[in-house]
């Protein structure tokens, strides 16, 4: 060991967002699950948990504003996430891990029927549930309702709980066969000559990605609705690539701002095109055995500058 040696070592991340998408919808996880993954996170310098916290399935995470939701959306009364159990993210933060979480919306909300039928369409379509959706049961929004209420009470709600500055409103797996076999859209658009089912998903984003700019956050989204409508993004929303690598390519034309599956061969041909780049790297780089995972001040700091640069 040479003490005061003239060495100096300037260590960052190669890639700002190094994350794990982890689907609590679907598969239920438990508390004591989650943890060990990010303690396994922070151990291989992972800085994201994407969690995919609701779906057509379940919706697992306690509503204070609509407590019907988890009442008859979750599996049972004790496979869900209350209020206290959100502890998951200051238990993330002291690792130097974000937890960004996704409401998939409008698209595959099935599980909103059991408490709200009303406000939805095509629900639960058999048999070749196949035409309206990527699996089944099918159910979404019913767009036609602009005010966006229900969507807007979920952001308003849950990004003033989930701290971080992220915030993924899904937007994938949308079918436009959904809402043209709904006889309340239907009506809507016979009403208000110069609308279309198209311009109604439209106008639905373009609200909800205003709403989520509101609570002060940036908007997330899969890069379906943005492929296939085109709603507006100011260059503020960071849209997900995560269908194929020419998805990549293909968003160039409609937004500057994208985050790419770590496997993604087109970062290159992507940022020539002016485009600013989020990429998960491949693989994590293991740590030495024996270290704490609990992040060092230095790593917290380094997390909060990479949030800044990310957004």
């Amino acid at each position: 060991l040479i003490k005061n040696a003239p060495v100096k070592t300037n260590d960052t991340p190669k890639f700002v967002y190094r994350g794990i998408l982890l689907d609590t919808s679907r598969n239920f996880y438990h508390v004591d699950s989650i943890l060990r993954t990010l303690d396994a996170m922070s151990n291989n310098k992972l800085n994201v948990l994407h969690w995919h916290i609701v779906d057509a399935f379940s919706w697992p995470v306690e509503s204070k504003v609509h407590s019907e939701l988890t009442e008859k959306g979750a599996y049972s009364t004790d496979i869900l996430y209350p209020y206290e159990e959100i502890k998951i993210i200051n238990y993330a933060k002291s690792r130097a891990i974000r937890v960004m979480p996704e409401f998939n919306m409008p698209g595959n909300t099935f599980i909103v029927s059991d408490a709200h039928p009303e406000i939805m369409s095509c629900l639960n379509k058999q048999p070749n549930w196949d035409k309206f959706g990527p699996e089944p049961p099918s159910g979404q929004l019913n767009i036609a309702d602009l005010r966006g209420s229900f969507a807007f009470d979920v952001i308003t709600e849950y990004s003033r709980l989930f701290v971080d500055l992220g915030f993924h409103m899904g937007g994938g797996s949308l079918n436009l066969d959904w809402w043209k076999e709904d006889p309340v859209i239907e009506l809507y658009v016979c009403d208000h000559p110069g609308e279309s089912i198209e311009s109604l998903v439209k106008g639905w984003f373009n609200q909800t990605v205003g709403k989520i700019q509101e609570m002060g956050k940036v908007p997330f989204a899969r890069e379906d609705s943005m492929l296939n409508f085109g709603y507006e993004t100011k260059n503020t929303t960071i849209v997900e690539a995560w269908v194929s690598e020419d998805s990549a390519r293909l968003l160039t034309k409609v937004t500057v701002r994208l985050l790419l599956p770590g496997t993604d061969t087109t970062s290159i041909a992507v940022m020539a095109r002016g485009c600013q780049t989020l990429r998960a790297a491949r693989g994590a780089t293991r740590t030495r055995a024996g270290r704490k995972s609990t992040a060092t001040i230095r790593e917290q700091k380094l997390l909060i500058q990479q949030s800044k640069s990310l957004f």
